[in-house]
């Protein structure tokens, strides 16, 4: 009794007017039918947490000092320590004079391949803050446009712009826009080298315009990185024995490989370079690692890493 008694002593103004609101959602959850799942639970916490000495939340009881409640235990045990992973946004810039003038159109996405395909890939990914822009082949152009989209998105991929000396216009651009660009890059397939860079800490791939150089590297750099950004579980890879349909003899790289089955069979048939982009991304269906740039014989057994068709499941 005595306990009850220190308790009620302790009740301030403050509290009175608390347990007034709380009776009065419940009141009208009940008697008004006003949102009731709502309501009920909200008045019921106003009156609970309100409540001296009761163990709900901190508080300082004379005499005793603070307490811990059992609501701030739990939220520090539970809410406070879950990681929260907001999906991220990513910008695709396709660089080319003839790109950037299609840009004006109402149907420019058509007009740049390899940026419809990679915007259908970061849709199966679930990202939903994604957009295609367009910047001329010139430093000043590409410079001005990273700069501009570094402000509102976590990813920008550029389309084209990479080459050899003078041909490297992207560089040139990064270096006038302040990006930092990474140490070496990996070469994958016959592609041109990509850059990795951060500028103004949106993460940038430079990726080339050839079609199976670019599909090879969205594929084995692009989407993981934007994958393990906003996921906890690694990034899906799948596997499979397929067999070489004819002889391959070529630069060490990825070779980028359409599949089809063949005398119960999964025979693999590298895609030309020069076989179009529209069939290049319809025919790549994996990638068959070839660092040394061996030989590889018809008919001989390799391993092929699948490549993601926009489906998770």
């Amino acid at each position: 009794m005595e306990f009850l008694y220190e308790g009620l002593l302790a009740i301030t103004w403050q509290q009175v007017v608390m347990y007034l609101v709380g009776g009065l959602l419940i009141w009208l959850a009940i008697e008004k039918e006003y949102e009731p799942s709502l309501l009920l639970p909200m008045g019921f916490g106003a009156i609970l947490v309100n409540l001296p000495m009761s163990g709900v939340i901190d508080q300082i009881t004379q005499g005793v000092g603070e307490t811990n409640g059992i609501i701030q235990w739990l939220f520090e045990a539970g809410i406070e320590n879950i990681r929260v992973w907001k999906r991220p946004s990513a910008a695709i810039l396709a660089t080319g004079h003839e790109i950037a003038e299609a840009g004006a159109l109402s149907s420019a996405g058509r007009h740049s391949s390899n940026a419809v395909y990679l915007m259908n890939l970061l849709s199966g990914l679930g990202l939903t803050d994604t957009a295609i822009f367009y910047a001329k082949d010139e430093a000043d152009s590409i410079a001005d446009r990273l700069e501009v989209l570094a402000q509102s998105f976590d990813f920008i991929i550029t389309v084209g712009g990479t080459g050899q000396g003078k041909s490297d216009m992207l560089r040139l651009a990064l270096k006038r826009a302040g990006a930092k660009q990474s140490e070496d890059q990996t070469k994958l397939s016959s592609s041109l080298p990509f850059v990795c860079a951060n500028l103004k800490g949106a993460v940038l791939f430079g990726l080339p315009g050839n079609p199976l150089g670019f599909v090879n590297i969205v594929q084995r750099v692009v989407l993981p990185v934007i994958w393990q950004s906003f996921r906890t579980d690694p990034f899906f890879v799948r596997r499979q024995k397929v067999f070489m349909g004819f002889d391959y003899e070529g630069k060490a790289g990825d070779i980028c490989v359409q599949l089809a089955p063949f005398e119960g069979r999964v025979i693999a048939l590298p895609v030309q370079k020069g076989s179009g982009r529209s069939s290049a991304f319809r025919d790549a269906a994996a990638a068959i690692p070839n660092p040394q740039g061996r030989r590889i014989e018809a008919g001989e057994a390799v391993e092929a890493q699948l490549f993601f068709n926009g489906l998770l499941s």
